[in-house]
C-alpha cells in the first residue's frame, strides 16, 4: 500500500495481508515484521482486496491518466479547491513509474469491469445533460442533494480556513512520523 512516493511524503504506511490457509506462519511473520517498523497492518480476503483496489486505486490512476491525456496538467494554481484531490492524483500518477499504472490496470481481475462501469456511468450522465434543454426553465436534477445556498464570502472564508486546517494537520502528522522514523534510524545506527 506504499511505495517511494508515499515514503517520501511520510504518509502513514499501511499494508494489507491476504492470508493463505496453506501458509499461516508466513502471515504471522509478515505481520510481525511490518508492525515492528511502524506499518499499520490489516488482513483481508484477496477477492475483497482486489475489488476494493479496483474501485479506489485503479480508478484514481485511470481518471488521473485520462486527465493527463486530456491535457489537464502543469500549472494548476488557478484550479478551484474542488480540483485539489484530482490534482493530487495527477501528481501521483506522474511521479509513479509507468509500469505501476499498467500493473494496476491489467493485473487486477476487477479493474477492467470497474473501468467499463465508470465509463458507462459517465456516458449516462453525459446523455442526461445533453437531453436537458437549458431554456426549459425547470430545475434540473443532478442527483446531488441541494442543501441550500452558501452564504457568499463567509462560506468561502470558512472553506479556506478548513483547507488550511487540513494542510496544517497533515504537515504536523508528517513531521511526527518523520521524527519517529529519525528516532528509529538513530537507534539502529548505534
Amino acid at each position: 500500500m506504499f511505495g517511494p512516493l508515499s515514503i517520501a511524503r511520510a504518509d502513514p504506511l499501511r499494508a494489507v495481508l491476504c492470508p493463505s490457509k496453506r501458509h499461516p506462519d508466513v502471515t504471522r511473520t509478515a505481520q510481525a515484521l511490518l508492525s515492528s517498523i511502524g506499518v499499520e497492518v490489516v488482513e483481508q480476503e484477496p477477492t475483497e482486496h482486489d475489488r476494493y483496489m479496483a474501485l479506489t486505486h485503479a480508478m484514481a490512476f485511470f481518471i488521473a491518466r485520462g486527465l493527463i491525456d486530456l491535457g489537464v496538467d502543469g500549472d494548476l494554481r488557478w484550479a478551484p479547491p474542488s480540483f485539489a484531490a484530482l490534482a493530487a492524483s495527477i501528481a501521483a500518477v506522474r511521479a509513479d513509474a509507468g509500469h505501476l499504472f499498467n500493473a494496476i490496470q491489467t493485473q487486477n481481475p476487477y479493474a477492467a469491469t470497474t473501468r467499463r462501469q465508470f465509463i458507462e456511468a459517465l456516458t449516462s450522465i453525459d446523455r442526461r445533460l445533453a437531453d436537458t434543454a437549458p431554456d426549459a426553465g425547470a430545475p434540473q436534477d443532478s442527483g446531488i442533494p441541494d442543501f441550500g445556498q452558501p452564504s457568499g464570502l463567509l462560506s468561502e472564508t470558512r472553506e479556506h480556513i478548513d483547507e488550511l486546517d487540513r494542510e496544517l494537520a497533515a504537515l504536523l502528522q508528517r513531521r511526527a512520523e518523520l521524527s519517529a522514523r529519525a528516532g528509529m534510524t538513530g537507534q539502529s545506527d548505534g
